[in-house]
């Protein structure tokens, strides 16, 4: 990314109206930390997915899973969730799977989305 995509890409991220409240909220406690980790949905072959899904094109979607296995970019620190498999089931019967690993150096495809 260029750094005028990164500036961009960072403004997105702080768009929104929840985004704002929490921004401000912080700014009144001197004592809270707020901390941005990053989100799918801001990655920009996900945003295009959300387009074609939100589009209908795709009829109602059952399940999508996410594989995330990357290179270590952290030092490894107690305490800290590196490596999970997650489904999380939603009222109207559809399903999401995160299977994340972030110690797999000799990963050749970092991340991969399907939807049925």
């Amino acid at each position: 990314m260029t750094s005028e995509e990164v500036s961009s890409f960072n403004r997105s991220c702080f768009s929104g109206s929840l985004n704002e409240l929490v921004v401000e909220a912080a700014r009144k406690r001197q004592d809270i930390l707020v901390q941005v980790g990053l989100e799918y949905r801001y990655m920009p072959p996900v945003a295009k997915l959300m387009n074609i899904v939100k589009g209908g094109s795709l009829g109602q979607i059952k399940m999508v899973a996410i594989r995330e296995h990357r290179f270590p970019f952290l030092v490894k620190v107690p305490d800290i969730i590196d490596n999970a498999y997650v489904i999380v089931e939603f009222d109207n019967g559809s399903r999401g799977m995160l299977d994340l690993c972030m110690f797999a150096e000799g990963s050749k495809i970092e991340q991969e989305i399907c939807c049925w």
